[in-house]
């Protein structure tokens, strides 16, 4: 992986939004955010200073990583969309439920760039608590993720499918499970 990657963001969502700013303000260039929906990529190329478009086949093909930023429904489509235009790029998505492995029918290089929390768009992440887990095909790759977590974050993690299947069902169960609790004694004092 070269010293400063062309990084495209799939997604314009909460994820999205905070990973790309926060790898523009530790120097890391988001090269083009590609949506769905236009005026969603339009806003966050406009924040993060790249170009936008919702047009797969408009990708870069020069791309040296994507980064899928999608619902975990959405990751295979849009890997399907991307791959014929940018076969020879390096891609991860952000998904804890989601295998690596979901993205093999589409890129020989591909992996996980995952960070343990749930974004808000009204809160801003403190980067030095969240876990990253990344995962890799490639060891070149892998250590490109590693170096790009630490850089964006503190606690890095090499984490496999079903060690972060695991991870991700025990932190949806603590979150759901804790604000189940406080919706019960919300209706109990009331």
């Amino acid at each position: 992986m070269i010293a400063s990657p062309k990084i495209v963001i799939a997604g314009s969502g909460r994820i999205a939004w905070h990973l790309g700013r926060r790898l523009k303000t530790k120097g890391l260039h988001v090269a083009q955010v590609i949506s769905r929906t236009l005026e969603h990529a339009v806003a966050l190329g406009e924040a993060l200073g790249c170009a936008s478009t919702d047009d797969w086949a408009a990708i870069r093909s020069d791309a040296d990583w994507i980064l899928i930023a999608v619902r975990d429904d959405s990751i295979e489509a849009v890997a399907g969309l991307l791959a014929p235009h940018a076969p020879d790029a390096f891609v991860t998505h952000t998904s804890g439920a989601t295998p690596g492995k979901a993205l093999a029918p589409f890129f020989a290089r591909y992996g996980v760039f995952y960070p343990l929390q749930t974004f808000s768009m009204d809160r801003t992440p403190v980067w030095s608590k969240i876990p990253f887990c990344v995962d890799a095909v490639q060891k070149e790759d892998l250590l490109f993720l590693k170096k790009t977590a630490k850089t964006i974050g503190n606690l890095v993690y090499q984490v496999n499918d079903e060690q972060r299947a695991r991870l991700h069902v025990a932190a949806v169960f603590a979150n759901n499970f804790v604000n189940h609790c406080f919706a019960i004694a919300e209706k109990l004092l009331e």
